[in-house]
């Protein structure tokens, strides 16, 4: 009888019994001879215990095989079968196991030390060769952490790639890669009782084909030469271990690294409450990050996560006391997350595991946290144009790294963000933008407002302020639809606070109907619904408020006529109202006998005043707070009226109330105000008495490092409306990225801009144009240069204006144009503003416009309107002057306005026939002399006014003042002279205040020879030496300047021509500059607050100029900051000398080559697929005694 016991995972699926020949040593089969019949044998199976009985019939001296075929389950990788024999009384037994794989093909691995990074090891894994399918497959690989570790990405995820394996020929390559859904996956886990770390790749799917596995694992800083490195990979399927292989490595040179000899160091951390019992420890987690001194003395990372919690590590479900096996060396911890309801301790720790020191204990106590407090961040909506609708506009508010926190509509015009609750003391900043909405009729406010929310812990509450960059308003602009128009009014209200929905107004047509009543808005606007038209013509309207009943009020009776020009432009209806004057009505509020309304009034300097934003208390005269106020938009504070019952004198004080916004100046004034209550025979009339202007004033400051630009509005005709004209800031990019609107004294105040690096930055004011007819919009363009300094670290913003920003615009009773310009350009001495004119000329050769430069050489001419579509084409010219010290540039400049019909709008576009720079050059007269000198600044980039010049003469007094302009020149005055002789000078630099500018102190004698020549003056000057001065800028201590230099080949290098990146250690884009006019390219000051090596690169950013061969050179930089004696010394190390050489090629053609890929494709050549039955192994057991062979035979199950 012969009994094979089947085991899990396998399923019978049939037998057959042959007589064969055996091989020489009696357990091999040479060959078949004769299949048994069912007359010779008996086979039966029992499904339940996966028994198999196969009973011999006949006696036979013959040696017998049994081939018995199983079904595999997918799940089970070997298989070991218990076989028996009986004969009589006599049992014989033995036991076969069969892989399903050869080992090396179901996991196999590799391991090299990198030959560019001798302390990194890279490792290859491949697995499941024969395309298995495997459940729940895992591999974990396991090192011991006192000889390497594991690599981190910037977000402390382990770094490892899974490709797909693809056979080509006989070698697997990497195909495609492989991506894992839960961010917890690949992950390393610690055991610090066996010293190891384990790696774990889980594939989220079933596999049934190869993949790689490839990553790398960093020395430790103390590992030996020729030690030896062991990685254990092992390969589950589900919780079923597959195989396990080990790749051992012999560490090669380490440059001199491995110094370390002792491994069995330890660490216990133990963390406590600073008010209780250290040995009970905390029962909350905190987490730690431990890192090991290397052989340069900077630390790096072995163990980023090690989580402490009553005393003990937490290792999953382990709870070790101490981290064993540790390598000697010097060791940092900092604790990155504190206890639940504790304050994270911020400071780092270093010790030393040593043959001293074997075991160390590093203990470290955590305060509670303060208690918790909240805030409510707010802002304004305003719409101009039409009646703001409640929840009509959505608001965004998003934390530093811009993570969406809260989206809110509005109320009315407020902007309510719940509150956020704060936990530990800092510094928190937002952002508050307005949602885009998807309606043409709104021009939507694009404003990002900063908010910064200061936390400070008060005798354990924490408290907090916010601070908003500028004005916390958004302000939309309502432009009805084409051929439709809003007409508006505005209510004034003195005597008290205006009311929203008061006051009543009327639109009434040509017919004296009444169409529409509306009433008025909190800040007095005044909007009728649009009005649609379906043809041109004009339309006749009033506007008229309906006097109410109120007795206390006197009810303005003006009737305002409005015109509205409705006309077809080519099929698109365009409707322009225009007011007769003003459409505002004054009220006057009078309180009833008896009474009285005490008011201020709110000045705010430097930006623009918010409706509500100052509160104002009235004291009584017993110190008691009757009354709080705000200001409305326009400034005005009204009181409610007090009503007195008996004659007298009655004392009040009028005071602000102190906010906490740091970057306003409160005024502290307290306005003392008497009210005189007399009888007039039997009425009481309460008089009011002042003590000086009842007026306060605040002035905003922006933050250090910030800049209010601000512009004028004047209007000539009418008065002005606060709010009717729209300004705009634009970038240097051309993009609007803030707009405004004038108050009632016409000021103009853009939000803070905030700066977080020093260099200039360009502005654009502009106005936007309306659509009034009757008034002429004033089309300047206003430059600004915000200059920002780094002050010893705080940096300072300066605002620059390229003339008064004063926009004048008139009103008249009544098409799309264009503002010609150029340049002019003068060398020999500093242009003045206005000294050069310029004529544009028509196509007929009129002379229709003059202009002249302005103080930077600008020349703008009058817009040009145009009323149709068309080719326009003019000339400008320079007008030659009688000045015989220069030489007019004859150029002309021909240039094209193209006008387009755009859907029924008119577009205008200059075209210029090269540069509209025209260039004079200015000789000074026979007898006089213009005196020079050039300006060098070394370490950073020069600034147009920032040095000056003295020009003493003989008798040692300074005749002029000058200053450097922006290339480095210095131009004096022209000197004249009225006789022949040697006059003597010397021109010397003023010193500055700037610690960081080392002066030239340099004094350059200059003597000019006049000599009479034929009763001709000729006035030659001879300097001694080059009249060069040169400054060294120096940054401050612990600071360094990296440059670089730029080299242009073919033609000559033109100053900001080509950027530069500094990219620090983390691959980020930390500057930019450009180059000066010498190639000279310097990054601002960076400065240091702990010593150490500090890694960057230096690279160009390639341009899109097809004639330029950019330099695509890194230069690596690492700066060392020491600690001297308290003073932190910054030297840089380039390596090589930082040079960047382009060339330049006048009309370089592409290369097409560089276009094409010349790589030709690899075939792949594809697996095998697996056919209906797939033997695995043989398997054959010899039974000597009966001479009877067994042979057990598997087949893959049928997919």
């Amino acid at each position: 009888m012969i009994e094979d016991q089947l085991q899990a995972g396998q399923t019978f699926r049939e037998a057959s019994v042959y007589s064969v020949e055996v091989s020489g040593t009696g357990n091999q089969v040479k060959s078949l001879k004769e299949k048994l019949t069912e007359d010779d044998y008996k086979l039966t199976y029992d499904p339940v215990t996966k028994k198999i009985s196969i009973e011999l019939l006949k006696d036979t001296s013959e040696t017998i095989a049994v081939f018995i075929a199983t079904d595999a389950a997918e799940d089970t990788f070997r298989y070991k079968n218990m076989i028996s024999l009986t004969d009589g009384d006599t049992t014989l037994k033995a036991e076969a196991q069969v892989d399903k794989s050869a080992k090396d093909s179901w996991i196999s691995k590799t391991g090299v030390q990198n030959t560019e990074n001798n302390r990194l090891l890279d490792w290859e894994v491949l697995i499941n060769q024969d395309s298995r399918t495997i459940k729940n497959a895992v591999v974990e690989d396991t090192i011991n952490y006192n000889q390497q570790a594991f690599l981190y990405d910037e977000t402390g995820k382990v770094i490892v790639d899974v490709y797909k394996a693809v056979k080509v020929g006989n070698q697997w390559e990497k195909g495609e890669k492989v991506t894992f859904n839960n961010e917890n996956n690949p992950k390393v886990t610690t055991d610090g009782s066996n010293g190891t770390f384990t790696l774990s790749i889980a594939f989220e799917q079933d596999i049934d084909s190869p993949y790689f596995i490839v990553y790398q694992t960093k020395l430790d800083p103390g590992i030996r030469n020729n030690e030896i490195v062991s990685n254990d990979a092992t390969l589950k399927g589900g919780t079923t271990e597959i195989h396990q292989v080990t790749k051992d490595v012999t560490v090669k040179s380490t440059n001199g690294s491995g110094t370390s000899t002792g491994t069995n160091g330890s660490l216990a951390i133990i963390k406590y409450d600073a008010e209780s019992d250290k040995d009970s420890g905390i029962s909350e987690e905190a987490h730690f990050q431990l890192s090991r001194q290397n052989a340069e003395g900077n630390y790096e990372i072995i163990f980023p996560d090690l989580i402490v919690k009553n005393n003990k590590l937490i290792q999953g479900e382990k709870e070790v006391d101490r981290l064993s096996d540790l390598r000697y060396g010097n060791y940092k911890i900092q604790e990155t997350a504190a206890p639940n309801g504790y304050q994270r301790d911020e400071n780092e720790y270093t010790f030393t595991i040593s043959s001293q020191q074997v075991d160390y204990i590093f203990e470290l106590a955590n305060k509670k946290e303060a208690r918790e407090t909240s805030l409510a961040l707010s802002a304004k909506k305003l719409l101009e144009g039409r009646s703001l609708k409640n929840e009509e506009f959505t608001f965004v508010l998003e934390d530093e790294y811009n993570n969406i926190l809260q989206e809110k509509r509005n109320e009315s015009e407020d902007i309510f963000f719940d509150e956020i609750t704060y936990q530990k003391e800092g510094i928190y900043t937002y952002t508050i933008y307005e949602k885009e909405g998807n309606d043409p009729t709104i021009d939507y406010d694009h404003t990002r407002l900063n908010v910064k929310v200061e936390v400070k812990n008060v005798d354990g509450q924490l408290e907090a302020n916010a601070t908003y960059e500028g004005n916390a308003v958004f302000t939309n602009i309502y432009t009805p639809k084409a051929g439709s128009v809003v007409l508006e009014a505005e209510k004034v209200l003195t005597g008290r606070l205006l009311v929203d929905g008061e006051f009543t107004f009327e639109l009434v047509d040509q017919e004296g109907q009444v169409i529409q009543s509306q009433t008025n808005d909190g800040s007095g606007k005044v909007y009728f619904d649009a009005i649609p038209y379906d043809k041109a013509g004009e339309y006749n309207y009033t506007i008229r408020e309906k006097a109410g009943d109120d007795s206390t009020i006197d009810y303005d009776t003006t009737e305002v006529p409005v015109t509205v020009n409705v006309k077809d432009n080519e099929g698109q209806l365009e409707a322009y109202a225009s007011y007769e004057g003003n459409a505002v009505f004054n009220n006057t509020y009078t309180p009833k006998a008896g009474s009285v309304v005490l008011e201020a009034d709110k000045i705010l300097a430097g930006r623009s005043l918010v409706t509500g934003e100052v509160t104002f208390e009235l004291i009584d005269q017993e110190g008691q707070v009757i009354q709080s106020q705000t200001n409305d938009g326009s400034g005005n504070v009204y009181f409610d009226a007090i009503s007195y019952d008996k004659a007298g004198e009655y004392n009040y004080t009028i005071r602000e109330k102190v906010g906490d916004d740091s970057t306003i100046t409160y005024d502290d004034s307290e306005i003392p105000v008497t009210v005189s209550v007399k009888d007039n025979e039997g009425q009481l009339e309460a008089t009011a008495s002042y003590e000086g202007n009842a007026v306060f004033t605040n002035d905003y400051t922006p933050k250090a490092g910030s800049v209010v630009l601000e512009a004028e509005k004047v209007l000539t005709g009418r008065s002005l409306v606060a709010g009717e004209f729209t300004f705009e800031l634009v970038d240097q990019e051309g993009q609007v990225i803030q707009s405004q609107t004038n108050d009632g004294s016409g000021k103009v105040y853009f939000d803070a801009i905030p700066y977080e690096e020093a260099g200039d930055y360009n502005y654009t004011i502009r106005e936007k144009a309306g659509q009034d007819d009757t008034v002429i919009y004033d089309d300047t363009e206003v430059p600004v240069t915000v200059n920002v300094k780094d002050n010893d670290g705080q940096l300072e913003a300066t605002a620059t204006y390229e003339g008064n920003a004063v926009f004048t615009n008139t009103y008249t009773p009544k098409t799309g144009s264009v503002v010609l310009e150029a340049e002019k350009v003068l060398t020999g001495r500093s242009l003045i503003a206005g000294e050069f004119t310029f004529e544009l000329v028509d196509q007929e050769g009129k002379v229709i416009q003059n202009q002249t430069n302005d103080g930077t050489g600008k020349v703008y001419f009058d817009a040009i309107p145009y009323d149709k579509a068309g080719e326009y084409n003019y000339t400008i010219r320079e007008k030659g002057g009688e000045d015989s010290t220069i030489d007019y540039d004859t150029t002309k400049v021909p240039v094209t306005v193209s006008v387009k019909d755009n859907d029924g709008q008119l577009e205008a576009t200059a075209t210029y026939e090269g540069n509209a720079v025209f260039t004079n050059t200015y000789t000074p007269k026979t007898g006089s002399v213009v005196l020079e000198a050039e300006k060098v600044l070394t370490g950073r980039s020069l600034i147009a006014g920032e040095f000056t010049f003295e020009l003493v003469d003989q008798e040692g007094k300074v005749i002029q003042n000058q200053t450097n302009d922006g290339t480095g020149k210095v131009y004096f005055d022209a000197i004249p002279y009225d006789k022949a002789g040697e006059y003597n000078y010397t021109i010397r630099e003023k010193g500055g205040e700037d610690s960081t500018i080392d002066y030239d102190t340099t004094k350059v004698p200059v003597t000019v020879s006049v000599k009479d020549n034929d009763g001709q003056l000729e006035a030659t000057a001879i300097y001694e030496d080059n009249a060069v001065f040169t400054n060294t800028y120096t940054p401050k201590a612990g600071s360094v300047v990296l440059e670089a230099e730029k080299v242009l080949t073919g033609r000559s290098l033109v100053a900001g021509e080509f950027t530069f990146e500094l990219v620090d250690q983390e691959g980020k884009v930390i500057q930019s500059q450009a180059n000066d006019g010498t190639g000279k390219v310097y990054f601002d000051a960076i400065p240091y607050d702990k010593a150490g090596d500090y890694n960057y690169t230096i690279r160009e950013k390639a341009g899109q100029d097809s004639t330029i061969t950019y330099d695509d050179a890194e230069i690596p930089v690492t700066v060392n900051v020491k600690d001297q004696n308290g003073t932190l010394e910054a030297k840089a190390d380039y390596g090589s000398d930082p040079i960047f050489t382009n060339s330049y090629t006048p009309g370089k053609a592409p290369d097409p080559a560089k276009n094409q890929n010349t790589k030709t494709p690899t075939k792949k050549n594809e697996l095998p697929k697996t056919g209906e039955t797939y033997q695995i192994s043989w398997m054959l057991v010899g039974l000597l005694l009966v001479g009877i062979v067994v042979v057990v035979y598997r087949r893959q199950k049928r997919k």
